[in-house]
């Protein structure tokens, strides 16, 4: 199944948040490529990437959809990053492992580089780094929350706002880190099923997926 096919999924909503005409991405913290691999397909966009775990560089390098990868963080990217503008500055989960500071001070930095349109995904407010799949284990050090982002901050800094992923089911204390992997499959599906409300109400999301055209 390809997530990208699917109305309100995250991968959709990340599709029609990026839209047409995108020829180059700057993609913010890239972990191991992974997500920007998987919703290029079909696409010749020129992507740069930025991260600062060498080891998950090193698998967003296989991937084979970044024109190169710098090593750095994410609040002072490096002079070669910045002495190019981009038509898509692209932000996934990132933000929230930054400080409330150095965040803000990066979305300054992100903005500057955006010719066309800035997508920033965040979890709604503060929600403690924990990996619902419990069998997958990070080696990731930079894999800890240090803020949380509401939705009135982005609207205030002119983004347009959706929410994505049923707070009941996936947030903080949601229905997914309480009840065995049996119960998953229902619960995901209730989640599914009322999507259309999470997007436009973003406050009762677990994500918020935030968009600025310049």
């Amino acid at each position: 199944m390809n997530l990208t096919s699917v109305p309100l999924t995250y991968h959709w909503l990340i599709r029609k948040s990026i839209g047409r005409g995108i020829k180059t991405v700057l993609d913010v913290g890239c972990g191991d490529g992974e997500f920007i691999s998987y919703i290029s397909k079909g696409e010749k966009w020129k992507i740069t990437g930025v991260d600062q775990h060498k080891s998950s560089i090193l698998e967003a390098e296989k991937k084979g959809v970044y024109k190169k990868i710098y090593k750095s963080d994410v609040v002072h990217l490096p002079h070669e990053v910045r002495k190019s503008k981009y038509d898509l500055v692209f932000c996934s989960q990132v933000l929230e492992h930054l400080s409330k500071r150095n965040g803000k001070a990066a979305i300054k930095e992100w903005e500057k580089l955006s010719k066309r349109r800035i997508i920033i995904t965040t979890p709604v407010k503060f929600i403690p780094y924990d990996r619902i799949e419990k069998d997958e284990k990070s080696e990731n050090p930079y894999n800890i929350h240090l803020s949380g982002w509401a939705p009135e901050e982005f609207l205030k800094l002119g983004y347009s706002v959706r929410g994505q992923g049923s707070k009941l089911v996936y947030g903080k204390n949601g229905l997914l880190r309480k009840f065995p992997r049996l119960y998953w499959p229902p619960l995901i599906l209730l989640s599914y099923l009322i999507s259309i409300l999470i997007y436009y109400r973003p406050y009762l999301a677990t994500y918020l997926i935030a968009v600025k055209n310049k």
